[in-house]
């Protein structure tokens, strides 16, 4: 890599390559270096401002040294301790242009032709340049508690550093026989004592630290004990991916979720041991891949950089609708000439002028046979043929949006909402364009595009969370019990795929669909082979900042679930055949967990943003794009967010983008998917080594296991409904039947099979003071975290309602399934009439009418029977919705009073209120609709007399 490097970049200095261009950037900056070597700042942060001042002289001598200095400047903490080196790679920098610039003086440039030793050095400082942004990368990364430990060995790292580059300096003033230009010793000289300053403990966390590590003893006596390296993780105050986050769940968790939690964390604790414990060379090697993969993605962005940089100073000397450089800029090129704009214009301005271009442009051409009208102006026959003019028709759908959305556009062109938009906004927002669009279809896509392209994602998350919630029926028992467990913490994704509301698309243009279904498709197609390559791990922003530069989270967070679930499939899929180490479902858990903290900080942002603008957080966040936070910020305020009708007809309709999307092939390669060996390849490794086995299956494997996790795996069943209690019977810790009972009604209330078959009367009365006989309930096999069952209750309530009558989905628009179409009241397995108190309906997506008499279900052995195994047909573990022929009477013969569903904050919609409305209550919505239309009017009405206003002043303007 270091010959490419340096054979395209280096430049023929003989031609005088760019310096005298420089020479005052030079001088400039060499002041500041001067006044920095003499007096080495406090802030760290000065070194890179420091750095990337130099970024123009660099950028002709070594691009290595840009991409690392542009890397190390997106990370999220800078510190004195890594700055300081940087200045070093700057004093190197500085060094070589001083260097040129003594030779260009002497005119003997012939010591500059890139002979072997100078090839030779240059290739040197590449691969140290990379060196030391591999260690600076890997102590950015490393928990506070590591640093700490290992506070010698990262100050001998980072001085030999220095020490290597001023071996450098000296090898490349040796190859190019030139003396001294600078006296280097005294600066050298500070930069090994600001390095040992700089590790020395100066916060209070720090000195705290060292002294209770002093308490401790030598480390060999406390280092293999969890809890005290518990109490020193809690010492250095830091907060990390794994235990920032407060977990999902309910209040009181199951005693097994409890002590997963605590094996979960005695995992991350002894990862930190292991960290503590490697050699920094080791830590080194390991993070180098991942850091050769930033720094080649940062070189490439740092390439076209400069590519448009250089188009930028030729545009310079051009008008200024020239500067617009993407080439869909043609008609804004043309469009900026003619309203003779400079270097900005205002909002309203820019959206009103884009539309007039646009409908002029369009209709003028829209047939050969139109006669001259206000809405054709040149008034003329299109002179082109017909195939042109119906390229150039292809768009004219666009209008719409121009018109109607021009405030949406404009103020995504207008990023720092200053009100006015300049030309480098306009080169930024067309930036953005894909290939194969156009300027107005775009803007199309930012008016309305966007939501499609949220919803496609929306659904396409919450199938593949379908699927993973299901393959607990498939894994192999002894990978069941960690599904189970993880599968608790799946509730950011799950939130985050309900945010979305706006689910109609029917009356978006068939274009416009086409071209957002492309461009999902083509982006998903990039960005897999971009994640793993990184290995599906977020190490913080620096790289989620690389991935997706100048983008808001909220574009593109949906995209991550749906690729970390395709990957978490592929383990998934890995699991059904072969046992998967624990460690490798931690790593899962820890990319919910630092994607967690990313959405926490945007939250934050939100925030900040709301408070600037007076505006109330919930609300706030309840539009911001979408409402694709709405779910989870309630969950993180302990509120519930019901299932409403809209989203409950979302996740029921449009099964078309599952298909278009569905989910690539499994990934069967162990090394792509795992970081640890399965269970087969340790044992057959250890027998050929002849390694001791262990005679029990552990949870995990190796030699660098705790002693917890040695203990022997206790497969559970299928029907293990972790942190789930009976709230009748409060039977175990968990509900340990085959089945579990979710109300549809109440909140939270569950009962196992057992407490189910008992008459009402017969149930604990304190503990269902709001659980009424009416109630239908859903019975559940699966075990479906918190966030889940919700779902499940309200496809129940929706089952009940829409066998009942009370038809509050306006259109299921569900395809024909291809087993046969039962009546309701006919069985689907005796095929006979249902009577009897109760029957069950099926509510999994697969099934459509599908019933059981409660002969028929209680029949089934363990939940299983005669249940087809097929695709597309019922299956035994499929959740059902339990129904009474008479709701109003109860197990015991009695009719019941009713009970008050509306006690639940999960309650959708109470049939009585809302189903049943009143004639003042209908002309009341009449009235309200007919505002909203006349507010419409009066909207579109202010937008023809601008329109109009704008025609006028342009009139005047023609000869």
């Amino acid at each position: 890599m270091s010959k490419e490097i340096f054979s395209p970049t280096t430049p023929d200095f003989s031609n005088g390559f760019r310096l005298d261009s420089i020479q005052r950037s030079c001088e400039e900056w060499d002041k500041a270096h001067q006044r920095m070597k003499a007096r080495m700042p406090k802030d760290g942060a000065s070194y890179v401002r420091h750095a990337r001042n130099l970024l123009p002289l660099v950028e002709a001598v070594f691009v290595t040294f840009k991409a690392v200095i542009e890397f190390q400047n997106e990370l999220v903490e800078n510190s004195l301790r890594i700055e300081a080196i940087l200045f070093s790679q700057c004093q190197l920098m500085r060094f070589i242009i001083d260097i040129v610039n003594v030779i260009q003086e002497r005119g003997d440039k012939s010591l500059l032709n890139p002979g072997q030793p100078l090839h030779e050095i240059f290739c040197r400082i590449g691969d140290k340049i990379k060196e030391c942004g591999n260690a600076i990368d890997a102590y950015i990364k490393e928990h506070r508690i590591v640093r700490a430990l290992k506070s010698i060995e990262w100050k001998d790292c980072l001085t030999k550093l220095n020490q290597d580059f001023v071996a450098l300096q000296s090898a490349l003033q040796s190859a190019l026989a030139v003396d001294a230009l600078r006296d280097r010793a005294e600066s050298n000289r500070k930069l090994e004592l600001l390095v040992t300053r700089a590790l020395t403990p100066q916060q209070e966390w720090e000195k705290g630290l060292q002294m209770r590590v002093k308490e401790l003893g030598p480390t060999s006596g406390w280092m293999d004990k969890a809890e005290e390296v518990q109490k020193l993780i809690d010492e250095t105050q830091a907060t990390t991916d794994v235990d920032a986050m407060t977990k999902p769940g309910s209040a009181a968790a199951t005693q097994s979720l409890v002590e997963a939690e605590k094996q979960r964390m005695r995992i991350v604790v002894r990862g930190l041991v292991e960290e503590i414990d490697s050699p920094l060379d080791v830590l080194l090697r390991r993070n180098s891949e991942n850091f050769e993969n930033k720094l080649e993605l940062q070189t490439k962005r740092l390439e076209d950089s400069i590519t448009a940089s250089a188009n930028y100073v030729v545009h310079q000397l051009q008008g200024p609708h020239n500067r617009l450089n993407h080439e869909a800029s043609a008609d804004l090129k043309k469009l900026w000439k003619e309203m003779n704009w400079i270097f900005c214009v205002k909002n309203k301005l820019f959206a009103i002028a884009l539309y007039e271009y646009y409908l002029d442009h369009f209709h003028s051409q829209a047939s050969p046979l139109t006669a001259p009208t206000i809405e054709n102006m040149d008034g003329g026959p299109f002179s082109g043929n017909s195939e042109m003019l119906q390229k150039r028709r292809e768009d004219i759908w666009t209008l719409e949006y121009l018109a109607n959305y021009g405030k949406e556009i404009s103020v995504a062109v207008d990023k720092d909402q200053s009100g006015f938009i300049r030309i480098s906004e306009v080169n930024a927002f067309t930036k953005q364009i894909p290939m194969g669009w156009s300027l107005p279809t775009w803007c199309a896509y930012v008016a309305v595009g966007w939501e499609y392209e949220l919803h496609i994602y929306q659904k396409r998350v919450q199938h593949l969370l379908d699927l993973f919630f299901e393959a607990q029926i498939r894994v192999l028992p002894d990978n069941r019990y960690w599904l189970l467990v993880f599968s608790v913490y799946f509730d950011l994704p799950e939130r985050l795929a309900r945010g979305p509301r706006k689910s109609d698309f029917s009356k978006l243009p068939e274009a416009l669909l086409v071209r957002v279904r492309s461009k999902v498709a083509n982006q998903d197609e990039r960005m897999r082979d971009t994640w793993k390559k990184f290995g599906y791990n977020i190490d913080g922003k620096g790289i989620v900042s690389m991935l997706y530069p100048n983008q808001a989270l909220e574009s593109y967070v949906l995209q991550v679930c749906m690729i970390f679930m395709e990957h978490i499939l592929d383990v998934v899929h890995l699991c059904e055949t072969e046992i998967v180490d624990y460690r490798d479902w931690l790593r899962i858990d820890q990319r919910w967990d630092s994607l967690r903290v990313l959405v926490h900080s945007r939250i934050s942002v939100l925030k900040d943003e709301s408070a600037k603008k007076g505006l109330e957080v919930e609300d706030f966040i309840e539009d911001h794009y979408g409402g694709i936070f709405r779910a989870y910020w309630k969950s993180l305020k302990g509120l519930s967010e019901p299932w409403t009708p809209e989203e409950i007809n979302q996740r029921l309709t449009d099964h078309g983008i599952i298909q278009d999307f569905s989910p690539p092939s499994p990934n069967t390669n162990t090394n792509d998917i795992l970081k640890h060996k399965t269970w087969k390849e340790f044992r057959d490794e250890s027998n050929n080594l002849g390694t001791e086995v262990p005679g029990v299956l552990p949870h995990s494997w190796g030699s660098a296991v705790p002693d917890e996790l040695q203990g022997p795996r206790d497969p559970p069943p299928v029907s293990h409904h972790i942190n789930t209690f009976c709230d009748n019977c409060g039977q175990g810790e968990t509900i340990s039947t085959a089945a579990c009972f979710h109300c549809c009604e109440c909140k939270d209330y569950d009962l196992c099979s057992n407490c189910f078959e008992l008459p009402f009367h017969e149930l604990d009365s304190e503990r269902t003071a709001n659980h009424a006989p009416n109630h239908n309930m859903i019975k559940a096999i699966l075990n479906y975290p918190y966030p889940y069952k919700t779902w499940t209750v309200a496809l129940g309530r929706v089952k009940q309602e829409y066998s009942s009558g009370e038809h509050w989905i306006v259109n299921h628009n569900r395809e024909e399934s291809e087993q046969e179409t039962l009546r309701p009241d006919v069985c689907g397995v005796c095929k006979e009439d249902i009577s009897g108190e109760r029957y069950f309906e099926c509510v999994h997506r697969d099934c459509q009418n599908y019933y059981l008499c409660s002969v028929c279900h209680n029949s089934m052995p363990g939940g299983k029977g005669a249940a087809a195994e097929e695709k597309g047909q019922h299956q035994w573990w499929h959740p059902l919705v339990a129904l009474k022929v008479d709701p109003d009477v109860d197990s015991a013969g009695n009719r019941s009073e009713g009970g008050d569903a509306s006690v639940s904050g999960e309650t959708m919609i109470e049939p009585e209120n809302e189903k049943v409305l009143s004639q003042d209550d209908r002309i009341a919505g009449l009235e309200a609709r007919i505002g909203t239309l006349e507010s419409r009017v009066e909207s579109i009405h202010a937008h023809v007399m601008e329109v109009k206003e704008l025609i006028g002043k342009m009139m005047l303007r023609l000869p």
